[in-house]
Parts: structure tokens; C-alpha cells; sequence
């Protein structure tokens, strides 16, 4: 019988969402990430085979939630924001995380630069659509809106 398999590691995960962190100030890699999503999205796939967890039947289903999830991530960083002007780790200590630790000064030193990084690219997904400005004082990166 023939099957359309799909190994697609950590860029598809089922019940947790991959790290999408930021590589540099080069390009938007949350943008690419999306153009990704949408191009597997495309794909006649019967098992999505990830590198965690469970098997993926319906691959259409979870890269729609993965989307939505990436949305309300940034709407939530462009509400943080409305306070004024904040670092990438202020602004990772302000967001919602899905992990036991509900203090982000209880967070292991691992899961905070996981979390920075994750803020950091969404911060920089807003900058490279014109939401946000970034702007640097002294060698410390801030982020608001314009």
C-alpha cells in the first residue's frame, strides 16, 4: 500500500509548539517559518512523522493551530507593549508560557533563553511588518510601538 510520509522533525510538533527562535538581525525567521508552514500545508501527507511525540494525521489541522498560535503570540507582545518600551527578556517574562513554573524568576536558565529567544524572533516579525520599532541605547535592545 502506498502512504505519503512526511518526516518533518521539530518543524511540525503535536501538542507543543517548536521553538522558533531568533538566528540574527539578517532576515524575519518567523516569516520564513510561516511560508514554510503554508508551503507543508499544500502537501498530500497521510502520517506526519515528528521528532516528539505522536504521529500527525491531520497535518492541516495542526499547522492551522500552529498559526493561530503565532498570531495570538504576537497580539499578546503588541498588548505588552502598550506600556512603553521593553527588552526582549522583559518582554518574554510578561508572556504567557505553558510550563509549570508560573514566575519567570522560577523559570530554569534554559526554558528563560528558550523563551527569550522565542519573544525576540515574534519582536522582530513586528519590527519587519512595521508594528513595532526596535531601537538600541547603550547596547541594550528595546522594543515599542512607533
Amino acid at each position: 500500500k502506498n502512504h505519503k510520509l512526511f518526516f518533518c522533525g521539530d518543524h511540525i510538533l503535536d501538542e507543543i509548539t517548536p521553538n522558533i527562535t531568533f538566528w540574527g538581525f539578517e532576515q524575519d525567521i518567523l516569516a520564513t517559518y510561516f511560508k514554510s508552514l503554508n508551503k507543508v500545508y499544500e502537501y498530500e501527507i497521510d502520517y506526519l512523522f515528528t521528532a516528539h511525540r505522536k504521529i500527525i494525521r491531520d497535518h492541516r489541522k495542526r499547522i492551522t493551530e500552529l498559526l493561530h498560535h503565532h498570531d495570538e503570540r504576537l497580539n499578546e507582545i503588541l498588548t505588552i507593549l502598550k506600556d512603553g518600551m521593553k527588552t526582549p527578556v522583559e518582554v518574554a517574562a510578561s508572556m504567557h508560557w505553558d510550563i509549570s513554573h508560573k514566575k519567570w524568576s522560577d523559570f530554569p536558565s534554559s526554558q528563560m533563553w528558550f523563551a527569550s529567544g522565542e519573544a525576540l524572533s515574534h519582536l522582530e516579525h513586528l519590527v519587519y511588518m512595521g508594528h513595532i520599532e526596535r531601537m538600541n541605547e547603550a547596547g541594550t535592545l528595546l522594543y515599542g510601538h512607533k
